[in-house]
């Protein structure tokens, strides 16, 4: 599998130019093209009146090698695995009320603050 990151097309492509620009870029005919997966798709704005979109593409080709002795690009990266996110379970006792969060008094806190600036204070020298 092929990905390649920042894929630029105008805002109002066709399916037929996105196919055209992933064949373009892997310097591949179409029949050699087995299909391809958009993994990330993002909007481009910083240059307000023409706007673009950014893709990230996943690609199956016939020859992998082939089109990586032919390709040199950065953008271009050779066997990717696919993603896949898992979440961690955390916790399996079944909760009866909203748990409370426990804060720290504060007059605590500003009672240490002014300790510690009044000895500051005391101890400082005159200018």
């Amino acid at each position: 599998m092929i990905r390649i990151n920042q894929m630029k097309l105008n805002i109002e492509h066709t399916s037929d130019d996105f196919e055209r620009k992933i064949l373009k870029t892997l310097c591949i005919k179409k029949e050699e093209l087995q299909g391809f997966q958009i993994r990330k798709q993002s909007i481009d704005a910083r240059k307000k009146p023409v706007l673009y979109y950014v893709y990230s593409v996943d690609v199956q080709v016939r020859d992998e090698a082939k089109v990586k002795k032919t390709v040199k690009n950065n953008q271009i990266q050779f066997q990717v695995k696919p993603d896949s996110y898992h979440f961690e379970v955390k916790g399996t006792k079944e909760l009866t009320h909203r748990p409370e969060q426990v804060l720290p008094d504060c007059s605590v806190v500003i009672c240490s603050l002014r300790t510690d600036i009044s000895q500051f204070f005391w101890n400082a020298e005159p200018m």
